[in-house]
């Protein structure tokens, strides 16, 4: 079965999402570090040893993590609609173009996707047709936890 329409967007979606929570440098890695443990451990830790803790800093600090914390569970999901991409695109024979900047290489497969769905409702097919049945069959031996 594939995936929902707007690959496309979700794929820009993941490549801005990966560049803010998979940083290059170690400086943006402490960063992020910080924004989702560091200070919240601090404001918390000052608030427990008794020390008055301004309302306005608890609230930006708490707005920032969860802000941060959002984005990571979004980012969660969108990878695991790539992979899910990348294993239907390969049981249909893809991918079907190439691309030489890995941070990029998620489009190669929304494109896959789209071909494939263009493909299908060119032809006419509603239903899962013959040559795509070994990905829904291929789903299933994965939850039931076959191999292939």
């Amino acid at each position: 079965m594939l995936p929902p329409n707007g690959t496309f967007a979700l794929a820009e979606e993941y490549v801005q999402l990966q560049s803010v929570l998979e940083p290059e440098g170690w400086i943006d890695g402490i960063l992020l570090r910080n924004d989702m443990f560091i200070q919240p451990a601090i404001i918390y830790l000052t608030w427990i040893a008794g020390y008055e803790v301004s309302l306005l800093a608890i609230i930006s600090i708490l707005a920032k993590m969860i802000e941060v914390w959002w984005k990571w569970a979004r980012y969660q999901v969108l990878r695991e609609n790539a992979k899910h991409w990348v294993f239907i695109t390969k049981l249909a024979g893809g991918p079907f173009i190439s691309c030489n900047d890995p941070r990029y290489h998620v489009f190669v497969y929304a494109e896959a996707i789209e071909r494939l769905r263009l493909g299908l409702s060119a032809r006419g097919w509603i239903s899962t047709p013959q040559h795509l049945r070994r990905v829904a069959a291929a789903e299933k031996g994965l939850k039931a936890g076959k191999h292939l």
